[in-house]
């Protein structure tokens, strides 16, 4: 299937480029909802759970072509 790559944007606390990391999703069930986890910096989740209204994240899906529709759902920080 191939990989997640997710990235955090939060200009007002500067912090332009925060990689979170890379997950592989070769490994889960298809066509079923799965639980990802990215480790987050103490420095990131700060800002993130700080009162920011510039947070921004992109989700890089490198995936075979044809692989089907990749969906996002309760996106949260622990």
């Amino acid at each position: 299937l191939g990989s997640v790559q997710l990235t955090a944007k939060v200009p007002s606390a500067g912090i332009w480029h925060a990689n979170l990391g890379t997950v592989q999703l070769t490994p889960l069930t298809t066509g079923d909802w799965n639980t990802i986890q990215f480790t987050v910096s103490p420095d990131v989740l700060e800002a993130l759970n700080g009162d920011h209204q510039d947070i921004e994240f992109s989700f890089n899906f490198n995936v075979d072509s044809g692989s089907g529709a990749n969906r996002l759902d309760n996106l949260r920080f622990e």
